[in-house]
């Protein structure tokens, strides 16, 4: 089972909705090699003033950034992204490409690591067999995916792929340790202690004694 960050979090469509049926198989279909940061905020979007997320995935092999997309997704010959036939969308791709870079943009100030990144667009509801070159094999995960060989398969079978290609382009690169996987995923997540020093203690304690009087 994948380790979800915080352990009881839930999709911000739960409790039903796709992006929480996406968060659900990645905890169950997973192994526990796989952190899971689901509704990750953005502050320094690339484009936007702030952007979020819907879920990184941290590996030894590298960090998957997840864009989910609900509904009845299609595309025009216009190249229009159209969810349920209605509403225009935003080009899954680019959100979840600008989403990537952000993200290994912020790893790589904080902690200084190389690691292979790259993204996935997961739709859950919606079959989409169109050929891209804005992707590659296996990058769109659609319904059909899910039902045939499960999202945590695909997105592993996904990276293994593009794992290999990078190195090809770049080179061998290390994997990931425990230790900085687990230092990636305090700095997308971090813990915060809530302790305070015994000077500030003190200040509290009177305010509270001015309220009480």
């Amino acid at each position: 089972m994948a380790i979800i960050y915080p352990p009881n979090a839930k999709a911000k469509d739960a409790p039903d909705g796709p992006e929480q049926y996406v968060l659900e198989m990645l905890r169950d279909q997973l192994d526990d090699s796989w952190h899971v940061v689901p509704n990750l905020g953005i502050a320094n979007h690339p484009r936007h003033l702030d952007g979020e997320t819907d879920v990184v995935l941290l590996h030894a092999k590298g960090v998957i950034v997840l864009e989910v997309k609900g509904g009845r997704i299609s595309r025009t010959p216009q190249g229009e992204w159209i969810q349920n036939d209605a509403k225009r969308l935003t080009s899954p791709i680019m959100q979840a490409s600008e989403n990537m870079h952000a993200v290994r943009d912020y790893l790589k100030s904080r902690l200084g690591l190389s690691f292979p990144i790259s993204f996935c667009c997961v739709f859950p509801q919606s079959y989409y067999d169109a050929k891209s070159i804005e992707v590659d094999e296996g990058q769109i995960v659609d319904a059909d995916a899910i039902r045939s060989v499960g999202l945590g398969l695909s997105l592993e079978m996904f990276f293994g792929d593009y794992r290999a290609k990078h190195e090809r382009k770049m080179g061998p690169v290390a994997m990931l340790s425990n230790a900085e996987l687990a230092r990636m995923a305090e700095a997308l997540n971090p813990t915060v202690a809530g302790t305070v020093s015994p000077k500030v203690s003190v200040s509290l304690s009177k305010i509270e004694l001015s309220h009480l009087e």
